[in-house]
């Protein structure tokens, strides 16, 4: 019986071990009072704010996530408000009075403009609260992989400071990473 034992756990070990070798290792990173779980291969890389605290994190693959910490108003909320939406039938008229033509961050044009304007349909990303290790947060997605931001932004901490980390135009593999390490936040 003792000799049956020695290979399963020499198995699960191995097993263990291999598993362990193919996750990168983490380091934690403070931003103020918050922590911050960064793979070991990630870059951290502080710039001269002038009224928030401004870091980058450049991964293996480049993608570049801004990070932002100060006073509330200051820090970045992580939403773009839309160009106006029009009638679809006022756009030539619009655009010969404009002497061009409109490009999507200028003017949008929908069969039912009021319906699609109230439902945000031109957003490129989706909007949603969450609470991730018991602060409340906004969680910004694309709504098509590799097109939009990806992002947590922090409104208000404890200190009544607010956080932002956001990266644009991740592939899917990088917004799964992205969403793992905006779990790993927590206060210190």
């Amino acid at each position: 019986m003792k000799i049956l034992r020695l290979p399963i756990i020499v198995v699960m070990l191995s097993s263990i071990t291999v598993a362990c070798s193919k996750n990168p290792k983490e380091t934690q990173q403070s931003i103020g009072e918050l922590v911050l779980s960064l793979n070991e291969n990630d870059k951290l890389i502080e710039q001269a704010g002038i009224d928030s605290r401004v870091l980058y994190v450049v991964t293996p693959k480049n993608d570049t996530f801004n990070i932002e910490y100060g006073k509330q108003g200051v820090i970045y909320t992580l939403y773009e408000k839309q160009a106006h939406v029009f009638p679809l039938e006022e756009k030539d008229k619009l655009e010969k009075q404009a002497g061009k033509i409109f490009n999507e961050s200028e003017a949008l044009f929908s069969e039912y403009p009021d319906i699609d304007a109230s439902q945000n349909i031109f957003d490129k990303n989706y909007y949603r609260y969450d609470t991730i290790n018991g602060i409340v947060g906004k969680i910004v997605q694309p709504k098509k992989i590799g097109v939009g931001m990806t992002g947590l932004y922090f409104p208000k901490l404890k200190s009544g400071y607010s956080f932002s980390i956001y990266a644009n135009n991740l592939d899917s593999a990088a917004n799964i990473n992205a969403m793992k390490m905006f779990q790993s936040i927590h206060y210190k």
